[in-house]
């Protein structure tokens, strides 16, 4: 790999690491991430009765999430529920660890 594949490569993974620090840097967003870690998959309405926030601003938060790769949907059967996606939050975390990002 030379230097300019490299730098293009760092550039990436540091684009990447943004993209999901900024969607965790709403409050609500970080409690909405708390409370997935912590108690699992949970539909939306559980998410705003836990949190005290109407629906329509845990959705929001909830896209932007998606958006930053922190969560997805599961769907089973007729329940939907967001999970975490721990994989990307456990990558970002040892990139910053290891000062690869």
């Amino acid at each position: 790999m030379n230097a300019n594949e490299k730098s293009t490569l760092d550039e990436s993974r540091i684009e990447s690491a943004i993209s999901i620090l900024n969607a965790c840097l709403h409050p609500v967003r970080l409690m909405i991430l708390k409370q997935l870690l912590a108690e699992g998959p949970q539909e939306v309405g559980l998410l705003a009765l836990r949190l005290q926030t109407p629906p329509t601003k845990v959705v929001e938060h909830l896209e932007a999430l998606k958006q930053g790769r922190l969560v997805r949907k599961l769907l089973t059967g007729t329940w939907m529920a967001e999970v975490p996606r721990i994989q990307t939050i456990q990558a970002l975390l040892g990139q910053i660890a290891n000062e690869n990002v």
